[in-house]
């Protein structure tokens, strides 16, 4: 009869109510909008992390440093976003997961080089920041602690990190990612 009638037959070991579950969960996940964007997606101090900047500014090198600190690769080079059931933009790797290319080294495996306990197959984003060339005329500029960037229309926290040669950008991003941490704590 679904043959004849050009009709989906499904058929299931557990209830009825498990199935819809189930299907609800999956068509929410298969039919939300996405979208990808140039960067790497880390977990640090338990926070979603999107690290953006120019080609060649030195996003993969901060993660690296980062996931030697103890911190997880979610995604390198090109993430992929979506919104979750509970209206969260979550972030995973849009092509390989868990591999990061490094110029001068080529591409890398950091499960077998760091272990399981530092990447992770997706995390929800909580802030995003932006790696920009400093510009030595205005080297004491305000730091950038009121931007948000709309992420499939959800408002993320963005900052500016102003990078040099000698400065460590990895300690840097873990300092902002504090902050941010204890200003949602009420402790600002």
């Amino acid at each position: 009869l679904a043959k004849k009638h050009n009709r989906t037959l499904l058929r299931v070991d557990y209830g009825t109510t498990k199935l819809i579950s189930k299907m609800n969960v999956f068509l929410e996940f298969a039919l939300s909008e996405e979208i990808r964007i140039h960067g790497g997606l880390l977990e640090v101090f338990g926070m979603g992390i999107l690290i953006i900047g120019k080609s060649s500014i030195g996003k993969s090198e901060t993660a690296l440093e980062l996931i030697h600190r103890g911190h997880r690769l979610i995604a390198d080079d090109m993430v992929k976003f979506y919104r979750d059931t509970q209206g969260d933009v979550v972030g995973k790797s849009a092509e390989l997961p868990f591999f990061m290319e490094i110029r001068g080294l080529g591409i890398i495996d950091i499960k077998t080089l760091y272990g399981l306990s530092a990447v992770r197959l997706s995390k929800s984003l909580d802030m995003i920041i932006e790696l920009q060339v400093v510009d030595n005329s205005d080297y004491m500029s305000a730091p950038s602690t009121h931007l948000y960037e709309d992420v499939l229309g959800k408002p993320i926290k963005k900052r500016i990190l102003e990078i040099s040669s000698g400065r460590n950008a990895a300690a840097m991003v873990e300092v902002m990612v504090m902050d941010h941490i204890s200003g949602l704590l009420g402790q600002k």
